[in-house]
């Protein structure tokens, strides 16, 4: 009945529910290095990340064996790259260093392999960034992915009361006046 034992089955089941949906949410601090994940086949010829609110401006582009900034928005310059330069295995997923407020957003992650024409979708990760230290607003983020999933069935009687003690304490939180 510790918070540890909280944390690690709302934990467990986030894990569940992402798996289930298809669709991956991160939440991270502002300040802090985030890696989001993709994972392909080997023989990889090019990796696209892109963000839809973006236009035709991508966050970060892998292609004729390296990576390119042409058309990369500027936001991204500098702060991206790949987890494993190599892809060795298939993994391309892409490390985003020191996020803020405003990297908030959905990201897709496209490849084409070798032997294959055309962009084909790999990953859709939604990261929602929050102000450094903010426990509650963090802990709300999974108390919305966990508790308000339709999934509920996969958490115990208990992990739901608490879920819902937490979430009535981040919401006095975040809406009292200072």
């Amino acid at each position: 009945p510790s918070l540890g034992l909280f944390l690690f089955e709302t934990f467990t089941s986030l894990l569940c529910i992402v798996s289930l949906s298809g669709q991956k949410n991160v939440t991270a601090e502002s300040g802090r290095n985030v890696t989001l994940t993709c994972q392909a086949r080997k023989n990889i010829q090019t990796v696209e990340w892109r963000r839809a609110d973006l236009g035709d401006e991508y966050v970060f582009l892998y292609r004729d064996e390296r990576k390119t900034s042409v058309h990369q928005h500027p936001c991204f310059k500098d702060r991206v790259d790949l987890k494993d330069k190599q892809m060795k295995d298939g993994d391309v997923s892409l490390i985003l260093n020191n996020v803020t407020i405003n990297d908030t957003g959905t990201y897709e992650c496209r490849v084409v392999e070798k032997g294959t024409i055309g962009l084909k979708l790999i990953s859709i990760i939604t990261l929602s960034v929050v102000p450094p230290g903010d426990f509650f607003t963090l802990f709300k983020s999974l108390c919305d992915m966990v508790c308000c999933h339709k999934k509920m069935d996969m958490l115990s009687n208990k992990t739901q009361a608490e879920c819902a003690k937490m979430e009535n304490v981040s919401h006095h939180y975040t809406t009292s006046p200072n």
